[in-house]
This record gives C-alpha cells, structure tokens and sequence, in this order.
C-alpha cells in the first residue's frame, strides 16, 4: 500500500508545479502584453510630439517672412523663454479672461503686442500688433505693406458678426502654412490697424465667423462699414 501512494504523490506534486509553472507562464505573458501596450502608447505619443514639434519647425520658418519689422527674430512656435530673450519687455498681463496664455509689449511707436500661446502655454501661436492711424495715413500703410510683401492674396470686407463684434476690412498675405492679415477697423475716433499672423488653417474660421467676403470691386471696398460706440463698448470693457 505505502509502495502504491508513492507514485500518487509524485504524481500529484508534478501536477501542482505544472499548475504553478502553467500559472507563472499566464502571467508573464500578461505582463509582456501590458508592456507591449504601454510601449506602443509611447511609441504613439513620441511619434504625435515629433509631428507636433516638425510642425512648428515648419510654422516658424514660414512665419519669418512675414513678422512685422520691429518684431525680427520673433517666429510663430518658439516658447515663453525664447520669448523672454528676444523681447525682454514683454510680459504676461496682470489679468486675463482668455484660456489661452498671452503676453503684452508696448512699442515705442505706441503700437500695442499681443504674442499669443497655444493653450498648453509652450508655444507662441498668434502674433497681434494693434495700432492707430489717421485716415490719411491708410493709404501710406498700405502701399508700405504692398512694398513689403506684394500684392495682398485676398482683400476681404468682414461684417459684425466677427468674434470683435465690428466691421473690418482686411487685407490678406501668406501660403498654405501662415498668413498676415492687416485688419483695418474705422470707427468715429480714426482707425485702427491691427497686424495678426497665424497659421492658415485658422483663416477659413475666421472668415466663416465674421461673416467675411472677397472685394471684387472698388465700390464694395469704398462701403466698409464704421463702427458705433455701441459696438466699441465691449472692445474697451474691463
């Protein structure tokens, strides 16, 4: 009898460390899945940051052609030290209602800077330069505009459905990667210009929004709008 339970025992503990190896195997290919997964995530992500990161290349290099004169060595992309560095008198606002990051500069020209950060803060997305000119200095803007980068792409009227609120005529540089608008807003007091570049992709939005349409004739441009005070008072607002 006791001859007879040897092989039984022997038996049952092969069994045993067969389940316990069947067991360990189980396991180790559920943490080689695990670390399979977690690999290709980070693969992706790597992959979705270098994409990230050649677009901006890509941005900044487009967008030096085109940044106003004052402002050389500024390029769509860079981040807030680069920013810093280049224009040491900028500086985030002391408050902001916007979700998006953005610094101020005031030019000695009395020219006011809006350098506008993506929402994650690390790179500098749009580019706004706000002035005032007489109405007899539009006409010397313009053709010192057209001496600089040519003949506009598109001339457009905008309604005061835009985001501003106000009708605008804006005048349009740029390709397939940036593109400068030189808005001109008239209101009772003279007319303001403001300079934006950001990427293309943001054009036809922006378009959509305010309502805007190409100027096919001098009559149409000669009907631009001017802005009431009623549609200023939210511009001026705290």
């Amino acid at each position: 009898m006791r001859h007879a339970l040897v092989p039984l025992v022997v038996a049952a503990l092969l069994l045993g460390g067969g389940g316990i190896a069947l067991f360990a195997w189980l396991e180790s290919r559920e943490e080689a899945a695990v670390a399979a997964a977690r690999y290709e995530r980070e693969e992706r992500a790597a992959e979705a940051r270098d994409a990230r990161e050649r677009r901006w290349e890509d941005l900044g290099r487009a967008s030096e052609a085109y940044v106003p004169g004052p402002l050389a060595g500024i390029r769509l992309g860079i981040g807030a030290d680069d920013l810093r560095r280049a224009r040491p008198s900028a500086t985030p606002p002391l408050r902001t209602t916007s979700n998006e990051p953005r610094w101020e500069e005031a030019l000695p020209n009395g020219a006011q800077v809006v350098y506008v950060f993506d929402r994650s803060g690390d790179r500098l997305a749009r580019l706004q330069v706000l002035s005032q000119v007489p109405a007899e200095g539009v006409a010397p803007h313009l053709q010192a505009m057209r001496d600089r980068y040519g003949d506009p792409k598109l001339v457009a009227r905008c309604t005061e459905r835009s985001a501003a609120g106000v009708p605008t005529l804006r005048f349009v540089w740029g390709d397939e990667r940036v593109v400068l608008q030189d808005i001109f807003l008239v209101h009772p007091s003279g007319v303001s210009v403001t300079l934006y570049l950001a990427p293309a992709d943001t054009l036809a939005d922006s378009f959509t929004a305010g309502g805007c349409l190409p100027v096919r004739s001098r009559e149409e441009l000669d009907r631009l709008g001017v802005a009431t005070p009623e549609m200023l008072a939210p511009r001026v607002a705290p």
